[in-house]
Order: C-alpha cells, then structure tokens, then sequence
C-alpha cells in the first residue's frame, strides 16, 4: 500500500509539471505583488496562528486522505455569476496557482488560510449553504449514506467596491462556530476560518491577520462587535441566475440563465412552443419548444455541420447552430436548435429590436449558457 501511495503521489506531481508548460502567462499586478509577494504558499505560512500542520502527511512523510473539506466546508468552494467556476477553473486558465495551510493553533484549534491567484479579476461569490457526503474513510461503511451540513451567514461586516470585496462569515458546521472572512481584490482571493472563542479575542485575530499578512483592508482593521451580528438580508451571497424548465419529477431537463435579465416568464402565444418570455416593453421576446428527430444527437450534430449553420458552444462545448437570422427594419428574428434528451431537439426562438446589439449580445449570452441534463 505505501509504495503504491509513493507511485500515486509520483503520478501526481509528474502530471503538475507537464501541466505547468501548457499554462498561460501569469502577470501579477502590483497591489498582488504588495501582499502576497512571489511565494504564495510562504505567504500563507505567515498567517499569525502557531502549530504549522500539513493533513496529508503522517510522521514519517506517508501522504494520506484528510476529511479537511468536511471540516471546513467553505473553502475554496466560491462561485462564478453562473455558478460554474469549479468547472473553469480545473482547465488551468483562469486560476494561475492556489493553496490551502492548516494549522493546529495551541489556542483556537484547527485554523485554515486559503488563496487562489486568478490570471484576471472576475467577481466570485461565496454558497449560503452547503452539504458534504460521507467520506467512508474517516465515517467507516455504516455512515455511507450520511452527510454532513453547514450554513454560512453573512455578518454585517460588508464591504463591495469594484474589483474588491471584503465580508466576514459566521460558519456553522460539526458543532462548531467558526469565523470566517472573504477578501477578492483584483487576482487575489483569500479565506480565513478559525473556531470563534469571543468577539474580543476573535477581533484582535483578524486584524492581526490583516495586518501581519499585508491585506491592509480597512473593513478588517476597524472591525467592531456590533458588525459580527447577522445580516438578516444578506447582499454578498451567490444568486442563482437560471430558471428551470421541463421539469421531471422536480428536475429541471433545462437551465436558462435568464434570472440576471429582465426577461419575465408570460403564456406563449406562438403556436406549438411551450415556453415564452420577454421583457416589460414586448420589444424582446423568448420561445422554447421541444420536438421528436429520428437523429441521434451524434448524427444530428454532423447533419447541422453539413449544412454550415453557425454555431455557438455553451460551457459544456455542445454545439448550438442558428438556423435562421432574419433582420426587417423594426425587428430581428433568431431560431438556434440544440441537442436534447432523449433524442429530441431544442428550438429556441428569439424576437429582437432590429438594431440593439445589447439585446443581440444578451441573447447569444444565453445561449452559451443553456444547461441540458444529460440523464
């Protein structure tokens, strides 16, 4: 098992290095050289808690599974606007490097940092909540089917600017009450979680943190104890942009990022569609219908390439093809079909202001997203 371990962790590393050539540039700015510096795992180390501890590593320097997500659930577990970070990022092109430090802090317990340094800034957003399975590790074969849950609630301690956030969380999770601070600022974001003793001793913490890593956020430096009470209407939190349709027993088989706009579902008026949105004016408009093919989605895909239809790929790299786009002079007419389950097709049918390149982007924007479930 031990050497098997070692040719695993082998592995491993030899897959980093050959992903590290086909990496992209990365180009940190000078308020991301200012704090971080040119090591961010060093950087992190300089975190003001004592008991440097690396979970995957025994005494004698065996690599091992941790349960550290379970313990602390909301790291490195941040969105996108679409929710699809996680699935970008794994591609290397758009985090440039990250990590994790734990530390066994004499006095607070188990105490974590965490940063990533994105190549370009986009905002990200922490989940409200969160579920983790069983790990059948550490639970053993008879809490296979549990899981563990955590709530996160936003404090008053809020600070949104452009290009920069900074937030500080309640954590509740494995009977503990953590708190727990969210920083973005251009590349860098950063987390801190530690087990809340008082607000004294906790607010003297994060501002040590602050100060000792180099943050220098002022929300952080001037926090106060009546800023740790709950936001009972929190604004930091990820929204869920899309809308669900074509239900099965409660599931949505269609995702449409429709949430972020002003398109408002309405009764369809266009013969044979099963969905209609538009906006407040009736200027822009929505349809979705589903319809039998005897292709497959493979021969379906070759069929609409043959024809040289333009195509635009959602996040899931499945083809959309515009099969009609046709401009008058007071409206613009948009008919995209895709692959859908069981070897149905999608159309999706847009009615436009003729020359709003706004509502055209927005369009195609919704395109990209459309989230088909598979099975």
């Amino acid at each position: 098992m031990k050497q098997f371990l070692h040719i695993l962790v082998f592995l491993i590393a030899a897959q980093l290095l050959l992903s590290c050539d086909t990496k992209k540039k990365f180009t940190p700015i000078e308020t991301t050289n200012s704090i971080v510096g040119t090591d961010l795992k060093e950087w992190l180390e300089t975190a003001p808690f004592n008991g440097l501890w690396d979970p995957t590593a025994t005494s004698d320097g065996d690599y091992v599974l941790t349960n550290v997500d379970q313990v602390f659930p909301f790291i490195e577990k941040y969105k996108d606007a679409t929710g699809s970070f996680t699935l970008h990022a794994v591609n290397s092109e758009i985090i440039h490097e990250k990590h994790t430090t734990v530390f066994k802090d004499h006095t607070y317990g188990e105490c974590v940092v965490h940063a990533s340094l994105l190549y370009d800034y986009q905002p990200l957003f922490m989940p409200s909540g969160m579920s983790v399975e069983s790990n059948i590790a550490f639970d053993g074969i008879n809490n296979l089917n549990q899981r563990y849950y955590a709530d996160l609630k936003e404090t008053k301690a809020v600070d949104i600017q452009p290009n920069e956030k900074s937030i500080l969380y309640w954590i509740s999770a494995n009977n503990t009450r953590y708190i727990s601070g969210f920083y973005q600022k251009d590349q860098l974001v950063f987390q801190f979680a530690f087990p809340f003793k008082d607000s004294i001793s906790s607010i003297e913490k994060i501002k040590d943190l602050n100060t000792t890593m180099r943050l220098h956020v002022p929300l952080w430096q001037s926090v106060t104890t009546d800023q740790l009470v709950i936001n009972n209407e929190p604004i930091s939190f990820w929204k869920d942009p899309f809308v669900g349709l074509y239900n099965e027993r409660f599931i949505p088989n269609l995702q449409l990022k429709l949430r972020d706009t002003e398109y408002k579902e309405i009764p369809s008026s266009d013969d044979g569609y099963d969905y209609a949105f538009a906006k407040a004016e009736l200027f822009s408009t929505l349809s979705f219908k589903t319809s039998s093919s005897a292709l497959n989605k493979l021969d379906f895909i070759v069929r609409m390439e043959d024809l040289k239809h333009d195509v635009v790929y959602n996040e899931y790299e499945d083809p959309v093809f515009i099969t009609i786009d046709q401009i008058t002079e007071t409206s613009r007419t948009i008919v995209a079909q895709t692959s859908f389950k069981d070897d149905q097709i999608l159309e999706i049918k847009a009615t436009l202001p003729a020359n709003d390149d706004n509502a055209h982007k927005e369009f195609m924007n919704i395109l990209r997203f459309i989230r088909i479930r598979k099975y």
